[in-house]
């Protein structure tokens, strides 16, 4: 069994700041607490690194212009566009309650 390392120890040996590191492991339950001392496990500095990896990204747009504007469109308007049509729909259907100002 290796000694467990001191956050400094473990952010010199990964190349990250300390406060990187400390937030990262705290976050998935890596840190090994003794009193007031606070430690990690060498053994597991990669399994640390792995749950840290992001994931790629999808792109916001799809790259296919609207009919409307021309511009590209995104997922999310893809996805709201039901709602969009009926709050069109709503808006046509319903009546003005405000009163026009007479002179």
């Amino acid at each position: 069994m290796q000694p467990l390392l001191t956050i400094e120890q473990a952010a010199e040996k990964l190349g990250v700041p300390k406060g990187s590191l400390k937030a990262a492991a705290s976050k998935h339950g890596m840190l090994v607490r003794m009193g007031r001392a606070v430690r990690i496990d060498p053994n597991r500095l990669q399994e640390l690194i792995d749950k840290c990896q992001e994931n790629p990204k999808d792109h916001a747009s799809v790259g296919e212009p609207t009919k409307e504007s021309g511009a590209s469109a995104t997922r999310a308007g893809q996805i709201f566009q039901p709602a969009q049509q009926t709050a069109q729909m709503l808006k046509k259907h319903s009546r003005h309650t405000s009163q026009a100002k007479t002179q």
